[in-house]
């Protein structure tokens, strides 16, 4: 056997034998330290059905006017589940302006008047981005006022001054319900609240919990 061979051998055994307890050793060092796993992305607050049951305050109301002010009406979700129940603090009137045949007109609608109310569309305005993706609010963009005659107003524009949220009471308490909803987009253009994706700022379509409809009832 060639000694040079054994002797060029023993350095090559010595520098693996070193190499590994400096591995073992580094990834004792990285254990140590418990390095934070990367945390779940945090989900956006969208509007929820809240129902109060403040049974006690609300049986004092009513025992004391006798009944519950505001108007009676019937809530649509866009899921399609129905809420029936007093609109508290109601509008006595609608204000707005509409055009027809393409003249502006000033509107002003008494709610005794009013048979429904339909949102036919939102608009999302954006937030600042941060690094979950980018957070957008959808507001009521248009909506339809259908009179007990049979007339329709169209109302395009800001209306989250007349529809941002309402109080509904009923015999199961009180109800705050919404007609907007926080969202969040990610960057391949989808949704957290998994609506569609959309080109533009105008989405038709809305989350279930928010109210897309108001009948007035007798």
């Amino acid at each position: 056997m060639d000694r040079s061979s054994v002797k060029n051998g023993k350095p090559e055994r010595r520098g693996s034998h070193r190499l590994l307890l400096f591995s073992i050793f580094l990834a004792g060092s990285l254990f140590a330290q418990k390095i934070p796993l990367p945390k779940e992305p945090v989900s956006p607050t969208e509007p929820v059905f809240d129902v109060r049951g403040e049974s006690n305050k609300v049986g004092a109301s009513v025992g004391q006017s006798g009944a519950s002010e505001g108007p009676k009406i019937r809530g649509f979700f866009c899921d399609g589940r129905t809420i029936v129940g007093t609109w508290k603090s109601a509008p006595k009137e609608f204000s707005f302006k509409h055009k027809r045949e393409n003249v502006l007109y000033s509107k002003i609608l008494k709610y005794e008047d009013v048979s429904r109310i339909l949102i036919k569309s939102w608009k999302l305005n954006q937030g600042k981005p941060n690094p979950q993706g980018t957070p957008f609010r959808a507001e009521p963009w248009e909506v339809h006022y259908k009179t007990k005659n049979n007339e329709t107003f169209e109302r395009i524009g800001d209306l989250k001054k007349d529809f941002s949220e309402i109080k509904i009471e009923n015999e199961l308490g009180e109800a705050s319900l919404y007609f907007y909803w926080m969202d969040l987009q990610y960057e391949d253009k989808s949704w957290y609240s998994k609506l569609p994706k959309v080109e533009g700022e105008i989405r038709k379509e809305c989350f279930p919990d928010v109210l897309v409809g108001l009948e007035f009832l007798p």
